[in-house]
């Protein structure tokens, strides 16, 4: 059995949506063998720069579009930056190598899906990281009333968009309940399936040389993205300055380094640190993990890879939302936040949480959802 499998993000390692991509294509490689599934990886505004490598069964699409050719494919059911062109190029692509389905990584891939079903008849699988018109709406909280109604033309293409994946893919993808019930309030009809985040294990018995950490740490991961920078500002107004002495926030991630220049963050005891070429060792060496996030939609990919490297986290309903086994380990409030970490650095805090790695083994490991990739695959598909 033959697969293709297409998506943007598919080469940027630096984000959420990324990594969660490649944890996709590294699960239908077990599911039907590595040699079986071919990538390709569609122009985005935040890999074009990335495209730095080719694989085995990788093909890429870059592109560099105009403003007025991003208006043009968004007018044509396409992602700004991928034309009707590329997508063309992809339906002949997919004819000529006679595959047996395809997997779509998103879900606003309107003039494609159309052209797959029409051309080719394969079955389809749709993977929805969010559903789309939700996440718009969770963008907009805050928004004044003149930015909502700049954004409404963007948020009726996307609903056109999507449901039209919804209703020509074979399998439509969630990630938990929340996905299921705005699928349904949107589209009129169930998900055939259930996917929650996961990533393959990386852990390792050999951390490394402490990545920089002085006090008592508490790591917070996230890129510059509205949600991430609208918690870590709560955090470190509200939190930071109740906390024990020797008590520091290490905030690591894509484009956070400019938060250097803001007064919120000019404090000793938050280093903005930015991007790093690897995360374990600041996932190994810090104390607590941090997850004031309370915007958003989907699973929170940040939450599972903590998980996997068995850390303690701290987190709010929408950090934990869709994972199983951490209320133990909620706070929504900044008093939560405060003396939860407080006591932990009374207390002391074991660096590896047997607990929570064990739920990551168990449901959210590669492994873990193995078993429901290749039963769909068989449903919808066939042996």
């Amino acid at each position: 059995m033959r697969a293709v499998f297409i998506s943007q993000a598919v080469l940027n390692k630096n984000n959420g949506g990324g990594q969660f991509v490649r944890s996709l294509t590294g699960l239908l490689k077990k599911a039907i063998g590595a040699d079986n599934l071919t990538v390709i990886s569609l122009p985005d505004q935040n890999d074009t720069a990335q495209h730095n490598r080719v694989e085995k069964n990788l093909v890429i699409y870059e592109a560099n579009p105009t403003k007025i050719q991003m208006a043009r494919n968004v007018l044509s059911g396409c992602p700004k930056w991928v034309s009707t062109d590329i997508f063309d190029k992809i339906i002949e692509y997919i004819k000529n190598e006679k595959f047996d389905f395809v997997f779509l990584g998103f879900s606003t891939y309107e003039y494609l899906i159309k052209k797959i079903k029409k051309e080719t008849g394969l079955p389809v699988f749709v993977m929805y990281q969010g559903v789309t018109p939700n996440t718009k709406k969770s963008r907009l909280v805050g928004a004044s009333l003149i930015q909502r109604i700049k954004s409404f033309p963007s948020y009726r293409m996307v609903l056109k968009r999507e449901r039209t994946n919804a209703m020509l893919a074979d399998c439509n993808i969630v990630h938990n309940k929340r996905e299921r019930d705005a699928f349904y309030y949107y589209y009129k009809k169930e998900p055939e399936m259930y996917l929650p985040v996961f990533i393959a294990d990386k852990f390792s018995d050999k951390k490394g040389d402490n990545p920089g950490y002085s006090d008592f740490s508490l790591l917070f991961i996230g890129s510059n993205f509205g949600p991430n920078l609208s918690g870590l500002k709560w955090f470190a107004e509200n939190v930071m300055s109740k906390l024990s002495e020797g008590i520091s926030l290490y905030v690591v991630g894509q484009g956070m380094k400019v938060l250097e220049e803001e007064p919120t963050y000019q404090k000793k005891n938050i280093h903005i640190i930015g991007e790093v070429e690897d995360l374990a060792p600041w996932y190994y060496h810090a104390d607590l993990v941090v997850e004031p996030i309370f915007e958003g939609d989907g699973m929170k990919t940040k939450t599972v890879e903590a998980m996997m490297f068995g850390k303690t986290i701290l987190g709010s309903d929408e950090a934990f939302c869709g994972y199983e086994g951490l209320n133990n380990y909620l706070c929504n409030t900044a008093d939560e936040f405060v003396n939860r970490i407080n006591c932990y650095k009374k207390s002391g805090v074991e660096k590896f949480n047997d607990e929570i790695r064990s739920i990551y083994l168990d449901k959210y490991s590669e492994d873990a959802v193995l078993s429901t990739m290749k039963e769909a695959i068989n449903k919808y598909v066939g042996n």
